[in-house]
């Protein structure tokens, strides 16, 4: 079996009714650990398609020298987060958090470990994660 074969059995297996996510945050984090490796498996198979630079500060075109956000390129992961941030994962699946002024420019970006606050919200980024991998057209049935 492929890696790619196995990131699309990992995927599928997290789509089936009998996964659900039950049980503690802990365990949750680590099944979402799973998509997130297998996420980056298929992307990084197919070249990062759709990956681009997290938004830049105002009135720049890259984050400051010596920012850890100089340099990342990752994609934008469609689930509400609490304003003003947006959520986005790097090619080596790491999360990150932006966070915007009134305005709409990007202030400072972080990394965080999970965006999983509670074993429920896995659903929530899986599927997230899933339709940024559509939107790149990397079919998940293959």
């Amino acid at each position: 079996m492929t890696s790619s074969q196995d990131a699309r059995l990992h995927l599928a297996a997290q789509r089936h009714p009998a996964s659900r996510a039950v049980g503690t945050l802990h365990y949750s984090q680590h099944r979402l650990d799973d998509v997130v490796r297998s996420f980056v498996v298929l992307m990084d198979r197919d070249g990062h398609p759709g990956a681009r630079s997290l938004p830049s500060p105002v009135g720049r075109s890259k984050w400051p020298r010596g920012h850890q956000a100089r340099g990342v390129t990752g994609w934008l992961v469609p689930v509400d987060v609490e304003p003003p941030f947006q959520l986005w994962i790097d090619r080596a699946g790491q999360w990150w958090m932006v966070r915007f002024e009134q305005g709409g420019a990007a202030l400072d970006a972080h990394t965080i470990g999970t965006p999983l606050k509670r074993a429920a919200d896995l659903d929530q980024y899986a599927s997230a994660l899933e339709r940024v991998l559509e939107s790149c057209g990397i079919d998940l049935q293959g």
